[in-house]
């Protein structure tokens, strides 16, 4: 089971207006409501309910707005632009939407016969030219584009963390049997990901992938995904590295935007999961050239970690103590490796690393 979030997100409403976004551009596709084309907003001060106008007739106009994923809001952040084809250009990485605005007629209290009529709008040639004209916008379906992504995904863009239910304390730690499901929320300004699971114990070492898929999903169903290969289940004593990765598809980096994490399988009743504090364990860069950075974060303990990176024939290449968060590659070949962090002689961590000179 995965749950998706629509595109539209908080405080907006389905979109009449269209609009796509790319690494650096949101562009205005269509959809403006219909609107009078002889209204001015630019004219003099009323007589008689005439007046003479110095500007070109009223179209409509856009604004610029981006979310704020903190505060769950919308905040106008450039325009208005008025004139075809409404393209805002060298916006930065986030989340935005287009705000349009029409022109509307504008009613004047005796102006008209019963009620307020309009102002009869001249040109200086003393031509009838039309009406004026005020904007109008509205929290509207019609004046509100759908959400588009700008930009690359970055690091700060990917987050995640494993469900616990019921909460034991043990957010990496699952009993064997239970459901393992992952909440992806956090994570922002993406709408393609990828999702992998490698396992690594003392039986098997399998791996499965759901490949790139379009959307937004806010959590994901992994046991559902493992079972879905063929019919597995998560196996006791054995750990599971989640290796999930987002991208903006009309904006796709030129490597993976990727956070990987851990989990492990506890036989059940046994109280293992009490007994395991949750560590965060990310790697980067990944592709990697010289250097490769383990992120640990495990509350400062003082544990004896060894990393051992394997080639693809299961040969061991390098098998180092962890004594910093640097770890030398830059005599490796090319090639891509499965990287294992033990701690205490077990299975804490796994994650493929590409290495490219």
């Amino acid at each position: 089971m995965i749950a998706f979030l629509s595109v539209a997100l908080a405080g907006s409403v389905s979109a009449a207006i269209s609009a796509e976004g790319d690494c650096d551009t949101v562009k205005y596709k269509g959809g403006i409501p219909s609107y009078p084309g002889n209204l001015y907003s630019n004219f003099t001060t009323p007589s008689n309910c005439r007046a003479v106008s110095f500007s070109f007739p009223m179209g409509p106009r856009f604004y610029l707005q981006k979310y704020n994923y903190d505060t769950d809001t919308w905040s106008t952040v450039n325009g208005p632009i008025s004139s075809p084809p409404y393209h805002f250009t060298g916006v930065n990485h986030g989340t935005y939407r287009l705000y349009g605005e029409v022109p509307k007629i504008f009613l004047s209290i005796g102006c008209g016969e019963q009620e307020a009529g309009p102002i009869l709008i001249y040109n200086f040639g003393g031509q009838w030219v039309g009406y004026a004209g005020y904007w109008y916008g509205e929290d509207t379906e019609d004046y509100y584009s759908n959400s588009v992504i700008v930009g690359p995904t970055d690091q700060n863009d990917i987050d995640y963390y494993f469900i616990d239910i019921p909460e034991t304390g043990a957010e990496n730690a699952y009993d064997y049997g239970e459901e393992v499901v992952i909440d992806v929320s956090p994570s922002r300004n993406f709408n393609l990901w990828w999702l992998a699971i490698f396992e690594d114990g003392p039986v098997y070492n399998r791996y499965v992938s759901n490949g790139w898929t379009q959307g937004t999903p806010t959590s994901i169903d992994l046991s559902a995904i493992w079972g879905d290969a063929n019919s597995w289940q998560f196996e006791t004593w054995h750990s599971y590295t989640v290796q999930f990765a987002v991208e903006n598809a009309d904006c796709i980096n030129s490597s993976w935007n990727n956070y990987d994490r851990t989990f492990f399988i506890c036989p059940a009743g046994t109280g293992c999961r009490e007994s395991r504090d949750p560590v965060v364990i990310s790697v980067y860069p990944n592709p990697a050239s010289d250097v490769i950075y383990l992120d640990i974060d495990d509350g400062g303990s003082n544990y004896t970690r060894i990393v051992t990176l394997y080639n693809l024939l299961g040969r061991q290449m390098l098998r180092q103590e962890v004594e910093s968060n640097r770890i030398n590659v830059a005599h490796m070949p090319d090639g891509i490796y499965s990287l294992v962090l033990t701690q205490d002689n077990r299975p804490e961590f796994v994650s493929r690393i590409l290495i490219a000179h």
